[in-house]
């Protein structure tokens, strides 16, 4: 994760939507690292089939300008929901996705 440009580290916090509506977890900031640990969990109340794109940001929090995006990912939960595979499992497993930021090259794991 790169920082904003008043600290060579940025101060990271969570974001995350589904529908029409979003969290914006400006208490979890965790200042100037590089590699934070959130531990968080949302809920949104959701019908499926109905509004499904569960969308997770990362974002830099800053004093003095608007915040900056870090990294993102979408995850269709209905799609995950129905699919087969997912359906018979009984234990849902513990899932590392890479966070993207369009136009950027360095990628990030959350």
């Amino acid at each position: 994760l790169m920082g904003g440009w008043l600290s060579d580290l940025p101060s990271p916090y969570i974001k995350v939507s589904l529908g029409d509506k979003e969290v914006k977890d400006t208490k979890s900031v965790q200042s100037n690292t590089t590699n934070p640990e959130f531990f968080k969990m949302y809920e949104f109340p959701t019908d499926l089939p109905g509004p499904s794109l569960l969308n997770l940001k990362i974002m830099d929090k800053n004093l003095l300008s608007s915040d900056t995006l870090l990294g993102e990912t979408t995850i269709d939960l209905e799609d995950r929901w129905f699919h087969p595979k997912w359906t018979l499992l009984d234990k849902k497993p513990l899932e590392i996705r890479t966070l993207r930021k369009e136009g950027d090259v360095s990628l990030t794991k959350s």
